[in-house]
């Protein structure tokens, strides 16, 4: 009889042990993950590719996803893992100090932070440039925005250009919406628009796709130039250090940079498309 008390004491206490350790193991799991989100959703930066043979499987592709593996393999502490989130929502939570996570790729003055004292930031994880687009055939050239008055833009829907935007809303420039790039390029090509505004890599990763460059002409005056960085709200100010170690890391990182030479992170040679 005590033997039997004595199995049903062993076996009641392996089982809570058990459950205990599971416990903590999700616990400690979920406790170690972090959010990195982005509203790039478009090439390099952000991209969903088929998964194999699976007609509905999907895998995330681009720059962030592979700086976000690289961050996993530089340490063991946390858990990185890559979201998309629309800008207008992102912002919502990120202003109510509700955003249960980081933003990676964007830059202090596009959130109003140029002084970089409402928000944490790393280093730049990469320099970007936003560079005027027009149709090989075209004889646009400019060196002020106010040259582009009675020009047609195409632009992606929700997007701000510093000074095109503002012209588009006094009705001097006429202006497209489209979803995205590729949409953008296709109303170039067949004369629809005179002119759209993408980021470099943006269009180095389609010329090097489908679309040839020759029927295209990068103006020589970009739009913008700029860093990406990351954003980490105050909320999320313990993983400040860990962060800027690693963004500091990669920059002299061979692997890293070989990484980013993949996605053709470097500049065009303007004289040859003028």
């Amino acid at each position: 009889m005590r033997s039997i008390k004595t199995l049903t004491y062993l076996f009641s206490y392996l089982l809570v042990t058990s459950l205990s350790l599971i416990a903590h193991n999700a616990h400690t799991n979920n406790s170690n993950k972090v959010k990195v989100y982005t509203y790039h959703e478009k090439p390099p930066y952000f991209m969903h590719a088929k998964k194999g043979n699976q007609p509905y499987g999907v895998s995330e592709t681009g720059i962030y996803h592979d700086f976000v593996e690289y961050l996993n393999t530089q340490q063991q502490n946390h858990k990185y893992e890559l979201h998309f989130m629309p800008r207008l929502r992102l912002e919502k939570l990120l202003n109510n100090k509700e955003l249960d996570g980081i933003i990676i790729g964007v830059n202090p003055l596009w959130f109003k932070d140029k002084e970089q004292k409402k928000f944490l930031w790393t280093s730049s994880i990469m320099n970007d440039r936003d560079i005027f687009l027009v149709n090989s055939e075209s004889n646009i050239n400019f060196s002020k925005t106010e040259e582009f008055i009675g020009f047609t833009f195409v632009l992606a829907r929700g997007s701000y250009y510093k000074g095109i935007t503002e012209l588009a809303k006094q009705e001097k420039i006429k202006m497209s919406v489209t979803s995205n790039a590729q949409q953008n390029l296709d109303m170039l090509s067949h004369h629809r628009a005179d002119v759209t505004i993408m980021s470099e890599l943006t269009a180095n990763y389609f010329f090097n796709k489908e679309y040839p460059r020759e029927k295209f002409r990068i103006l020589s005056t970009p739009h913008d130039t700029f860093e990406r960085m990351i954003l980490i709200p105050r909320s999320q100010q313990h993983l400040h250090e860990e962060l800027r170690i690693l963004v500091k890391k990669s920059a002299s990182d061979n692997a890293w940079q070989d990484t980013l030479e993949q996605w053709h992170v470097k500049e065009l040679n303007i004289s040859e498309l003028e």
